[in-house]
């Protein structure tokens, strides 16, 4: 009896990101490429000046002149989403003694809560990407991808990433003090920070419902199944990988899902009062 020849297991969407670690804020791809992302507030450019305008335009120039590496600059639009800060209201608005204003916290928040659902008010957000690409020759698997044979995952040693990082923090430096100079307040995203970004980039729907969790709970080596369904963790330090698509009716690889919370136990009836029955007297039943 011949078999049934069995279906190929369909990729994991883990697989088409091309983002295999974030580690101390750095993102590496596939490649073996490192990128830093750095936060810049912007500044209302149209209220300076016709002389403050020049000398900004003449200093970015000489700022984008300077650069030895690329760079990329990002403008990220999205949904606002102000359930965070209506929640802290919440809480400051309970721990008001004065009745009158509560009532008029309690309306705005209605006011805030109804505003956003009924339209899409967005919110941009501007970022640089800086880029650091390691020397071939560093990269493990490097002649076996110019043999032909892909590897998937490239890793460094720890002598390597210290190297690298210290190189990637000289041009992340480099970027914040430039862009200083305008007028531009940077900061660097950390770990935390970065997997938020990915996930709300590939995630832009269930990013805005579903919230991830502190990055040390999600800091796990890979579990596989074995033959027999018995989960294996493979040797190795663990390492943080970027959260994959969500998937709404399943746990999505290397996205936390946060269980549900418990049903309370059912109330139990209340016990019926005693009741004293009459020693006697007229109002006794006769027998």
């Amino acid at each position: 009896m011949t078999k049934k020849p069995t279906k190929p297991q369909a990729p994991s969407t883990q697989q088409h990101v091309n983002v295999v670690q974030v580690k101390q804020g750095i993102i590496v791809t596939r490649t073996g490429s490192l990128r830093q992302v750095l936060k810049v507030e912007p500044v209302n450019f149209a209220l300076k000046s016709d002389q403050d305008k020049e000398v900004m335009i003449g200093q970015y120039q000489n700022f984008i002149n300077s650069l030895t590496f690329p760079i990329q600059i990002v403008i990220h639009s999205r949904r606002l989403d102000v359930t965070p800060y209506l929640h802290r209201l919440s809480q400051r608005v309970a721990q008001e003694p004065n009745e009158l204003l509560q009532l008029h916290a309690y309306e705005y928040i209605d006011f805030v809560s109804e505003l956003t659902s009924m339209t899409n008010i967005m919110d941009k957000k501007f970022y640089v990407v800086v880029g650091y690409e390691p020397p071939p020759t560093a990269r493990k698997g490097f002649l076996s991808n110019l043999f032909g044979k892909k590897q998937d995952i490239i890793s460094f040693t720890e002598t390597d990433w210290q190297k690298h990082a210290a190189e990637m923090g000289q041009h992340v430096g480099t970027i914040a003090g430039g862009l200083a100079g305008l007028g531009l307040k940077v900061d660097t995203l950390d770990t935390q920070e970065a997997i938020e970004l990915l996930y709300g980039v590939y995630n832009p729907e269930e990013a805005t419902s579903e919230k991830l969790t502190e990055v040390e709970s999600m800091q796990s080596s890979v579990v596989s199944l074995t033959a027999q369904g018995a989960p294996t963790q493979p040797a190795g330090t663990p390492v943080t990988t970027p959260p994959a698509t969500a998937q709404p009716t399943g746990q999505g690889a290397g996205v936390p899902v946060t269980a549900p919370p418990q049903p309370a136990p059912p109330a139990q009836p209340a016990q019926p009062l005693p009741i004293k029955q009459p020693q006697g007297g007229s109002d006794a039943p006769k027998q």
